[in-house]
């Protein structure tokens, strides 16, 4: 019995050896298409951008300068303000404009390659709680 090759005795190649690049993409297209859709249908989760988005507009509309003070107080208009989210006004306002309220999900997609854009704080490794001791080595605490 001859060694499998993937190629048959009269020279053309066995079909199960070409379906499997184009089985992976299509697996890599469905699992790529599902994130998209999930972004576009995933809430905004994330009370801040509303507020960048809105300073955004404003630096677009000021030529670029960075707010100094804060204009959206209704009690003190004139109050001194650090806008530390700065680089990214512009860019939430744009994508708000152009896409709408998908835009920020689609964005922590494609960023991040995941559908939930704000997972939460990371699982405690074994041992390590928050406020407990464990004995480690068969020492006490």
């Amino acid at each position: 019995m001859a060694p499998c090759t993937g190629s048959r005795a009269d020279g053309t190649h066995r079909p199960v050896k070409r379906a499997a690049p184009l089985m992976v993409a299509a697996l890599l297209g469905v699992w790529w298409t599902k994130l998209f859709v999930g972004s576009l249908i995933a809430p905004v989760e994330d009370a801040d951008v509303w507020w960048v988005a809105a300073a955004g507009r404003r630096m677009l509309a000021n030529s670029g300068a960075v707010p100094r003070t804060n204009g959206f107080s209704f009690t003190e208009p004139d109050h001194p303000w650090v806008m530390h989210e700065w680089l990214f006004g512009p860019a939430y306002a744009w994508g708000l404009r152009s896409l709408g309220p998908q835009f920020f999900a689609l964005a922590a997609a494609v960023i991040s390659g995941r559908r939930d854009s704000n997972p939460g704080p990371p699982a405690p490794k074994a041992g390590a709680l928050p406020g407990c001791a464990t004995p480690r080595d068969g020492h006490r605490v």
